[in-house]
């Protein structure tokens, strides 16, 4: 009765949520966080109340104090010595069997990365880890009790706002609402938590996927899904991080799935997942694989498995360099298109080669959208463009 019973809840999954549920996890736990409500009563801070009563803390030689210089054991934290590399990456901690998304053994990776282009203000939310990627970089800056992670390059630091959330703001050697304690360079799993806040850990809502927030929630509640401890990931541009057991590998293939709802921007599909629309809906450097018309049936480079027909998926191919010749009395050299793509706007305006716009004031100063229906190259630009994505280009 219990083994038709996992293969019944596999079935639904695979019907209802659009993924697989490996039947060597727990059941779906659905909406169950234990006594955690976030969107309730999160208001922002009284940012003068809340220093002044982060400023009432125990003097630095207190037990209370040494016991927070890590969220390991007390003993532990004092033997564990604190050698900062000049940047890295915070990726969540995995393990087999962790089963995030229900996935027994796949090993994702999700690192930090600011929303936008790490500016005051913007908040952090979980991405596809990328050595590239400029976006998923920090530095850490200790205090007396704990320290400040701060964005590489620039005098902006994670700050809680509220309850639960956190945005960059200007650093500051005098908020304690900066200070983050738990912090350890030395390679294992650190566990973070909020200055004078135990009951709390940085992390992420539920299950880990793409889009999550860098969010407070309570520590039992992180520890119940197993999204209370971090790593190290990248330091100092280390390639030493083992990538061949994870998707974020771009080589060897993945089985085809559609998922549900769709790929979207805010909530991109991974490698062989679909059904996509531009490169926009794929994660990092993936791309849209568009089928239709006389390829509606094309097979899925990279992928396995059965494509279902007309459907499109996010897939890792490198470049085609063909370029566009630009008119004779140009003196516009191509350039690379920009990956990964991003949603341009008006008030965000793309550069030249950079996607997806929708029209002219979707693109910098004089630039205009190169508009297409599907796979095309972009006047300009260097690379074979297989996606529905428009681009900025040089008219």
């Amino acid at each position: 009765m219990k083994v038709f019973a996992i293969l019944l809840l596999h079935i639904i999954s695979q019907v209802v949520l659009g993924w697989d549920v490996d039947p060597r996890c727990p059941a779906p736990r659905g909406k169950r966080v234990l006594e955690e409500d976030i969107g309730v009563g999160d208001l922002l801070l009284d940012e003068l109340e809340y220093e002044k009563s982060l400023n009432d803390f125990p003097s630095e030689n207190s037990n209370t104090t040494k016991a927070l210089r890590g969220t390991v054991d007390s003993t532990t934290a004092t033997s564990r010595k604190l050698s900062l590399p000049k940047f890295f990456s915070i990726k969540m901690h995995w393990k087999l069997g962790y089963c995030w998304q229900e996935e027994y053994d796949r090993h994702r990776k999700w690192c930090w990365q600011c929303k936008g282009e790490c500016e005051e203000n913007e908040e952090l939310w979980f991405q596809k880890c990328n050595k590239k990627i400029d976006t998923q970089r920090f530095s850490y800056i200790p205090d007396v009790v704990g320290g400040r992670f701060k964005v590489y390059g620039k005098d902006l630091c994670l700050q809680r706002v509220s309850r639960t959330r956190y945005q960059l703001r200007k650093c500051n050697v005098s908020k304690k609402s900066q200070i983050i304690i738990g912090f350890f360079a030395d390679g294992h799993p650190f566990e973070l938590q909020p200055f004078r806040d135990s009951s709390n850990c940085v992390n992420q809502h539920h299950h880990p996927k793409a889009g999550e927030e860098v969010i407070n929630t309570l520590c039992k509640t992180a520890r119940y899904w197993h999204t209370n401890l971090m790593e190290l990931y990248n330091a100092n541009g280390n390639e030493s991080d083992k990538d061949q057991d994870d998707e974020n590998n771009d080589s060897g293939s993945g089985k085809l799935q559609i998922r549900k709802p769709s790929c979207n921007s805010k909530n991109p599909c991974e490698k062989c997942e679909g059904d996509c629309d531009t490169d926009i809906d794929c994660q990092g450097d993936f791309v849209c694989f568009q089928r239709g018309g006389k390829t509606k049936n094309a097979n899925v480079p990279g992928c396995s498995g059965t494509a279902v027909t007309d459907r499109d998926y996010c897939v890792s191919m490198a470049p085609v360099l063909q370029v566009t010749d630009p008119a004779p009395d140009s003196n516009v050299k191509p350039i690379p298109l920009v990956r990964p793509v991003r949603n341009c706007s008006p008030n965000n305006p793309c550069k030249r080669c950079e996607g997806d716009c929708d029209d002219d004031s979707d693109c910098m100063g004089e630039l205009k959208c190169f508009q297409k229906d599907g796979p095309g190259i972009v006047d300009g630009c260097s690379g074979m463009e297989r996606s529905k994505t428009d681009f900025c280009y040089v008219p």
